[in-house]
């Protein structure tokens, strides 16, 4: 039985979590098959490139980021999007200090699974390249 009390986040009531110097996040979904973090950065702090296994998508909160997405780079600010497909290297460097919601596909792992955990304690808050591909969507006014 689903108890919808199980579902809901109130963020404000979530802390926010060190991941490390520079990097915090707050957990805003935690389901077996789906993670979504605000992963907040201080201007000039950069993770390392790397992949994934599974898909992820980044909505800008704030902030300016420049994200590495294979061979691409981009930066991208406020009301802007983009997609991870897995498996692609990826980095991100904040230029900005901002924040970003990060979604993460988990497939069928459990929230405790650490299968899809990428050098950052389950907080996917980029402490390192991701091999993102260039699906970014800039917000264009909106």
């Amino acid at each position: 039985m689903i108890v919808i009390t199980d579902l809901i986040t109130v963020a404000a009531n979530e802390p926010l979590r060190p991941v490390r110097a520079g990097i915090w996040k707050r957990v805003l979904v935690d389901a077996p098959t789906l993670g979504v973090d605000e992963i907040y950065f201080d201007a000039g702090i950069a993770t390392d490139g790397h992949g994934h296994d599974l898909s992820q998508a980044a909505y800008q909160v704030s902030g300016r980021f420049e994200i590495q997405l294979g061979s691409s780079v981009v930066t991208l600010g406020p009301g802007d999007s983009y997609s991870i497909p897995a498996g692609v290297d990826h980095s991100v460097r904040c230029v900005e200090k901002g924040s970003y919601v990060l979604i993460t596909a988990r497939g069928g792992a459990t929230s405790g699974d650490d299968a899809h955990d990428h050098d950052h304690d389950h907080d996917h808050a980029h402490d390192h390249d991701h091999g993102h591909t260039s699906h970014a969507h800039a917000g264009h006014g909106h």
